[in-house]
């Protein structure tokens, strides 16, 4: 290579967006990893490695710098010059500059913690199924929450937002096997999405453990589609495990 001649090497940053509180509890940061903090309100920069790095970079309002899919980029007229957007779903940050959005850094990408199964059981699993939905995901299958109407939900929400590609479900003896459940993702915009469909009703044994497309989620949903035709009649599920494989 010549004197004149300048190799350029690209680094990869991380972008976190968490509390302040969380971002300073995380490890294995790198020099250049930018974090946003969600209660802050405020963009950081990782200025070596450890929790006592972190320096802000921004100083805007809080309606300046905004976050969710690439999709839904505010139009340029309703943001002030200089305000932020975080892609959560496409790993960029892109700034209004003169009149337009322009990627400020396309080449980030999001570092979601890979779900175990501690963290699905962590929070207690909310709902409207008829009984017990906290019974989801209390790591036991002894007991069993119950839906009775289709439509019918328990959720479990992550702290903070993972990725998660597997499950299995575990089902009760009062059941004959004929109804259904959805599952469902809430995305980074804070929508429930489909993510697997026409999971069986079960007796009480565990289903294999499903493969399934990755996704970054806040939560998931168990949905109650047909009701199993068992006394009552009544879905029955006795534990449902989400984490990433």
């Amino acid at each position: 290579m010549s004197e004149s001649e300048v190799t350029t090497i690209p680094k990869l940053r991380r972008v976190l967006k968490d509390t302040k509180a969380n971002l300073d509890a995380m490890i294995g940061l790198s020099d250049g990893d930018l974090g946003y903090g969600t209660d802050t309100v405020i963009l950081y920069r990782q200025n070596g490695n450890g929790a006592a790095n972190w320096e802000a970079i921004t100083s805007l309002a809080a309606q300046d710098i905004m976050s969710g899919l690439e999709a839904d980029i505010p139009a340029v007229g309703n943001s002030r010059e200089g305000s932020i957007y975080i892609v959560v779903d496409k790993g960029y940050i892109c700034t209004l500059t003169i009149g337009a959005w322009v990627k400020s850094y396309s080449e980030l990408f999001f570092a979601y913690a890979e779900a175990t199964l501690a963290q699905f059981q962590a929070n207690a699993g909310t709902g409207d199924f008829v009984s017990a939905p906290q019974a989801i995901n209390d790591n036991v299958v002894g007991d069993h929450a119950q839906a009775d109407t289709i439509n019918q939900y328990c959720q479990v929400l992550f702290t903070p937002i993972v990725k998660v590609d597997q499950w299995r479900l575990y089902g009760h003896a009062l059941q004959n096997a004929n109804g259904d459940y959805k599952l469902q993702y809430l995305d980074a915009a804070g929508a429930w999405q489909d993510w697997v469909t026409g999971i069986p009703t079960r007796v009480a044994t565990w289903s294999t453990m499903a493969i399934e497309t990755e996704v970054i989620t806040k939560g998931i949903r168990i949905v109650a589609t047909t009701i199993d035709s068992s006394s009552g009649p009544a879905s029955r599920a006795g534990e449902l495990e989400v984490y990433h494989s």
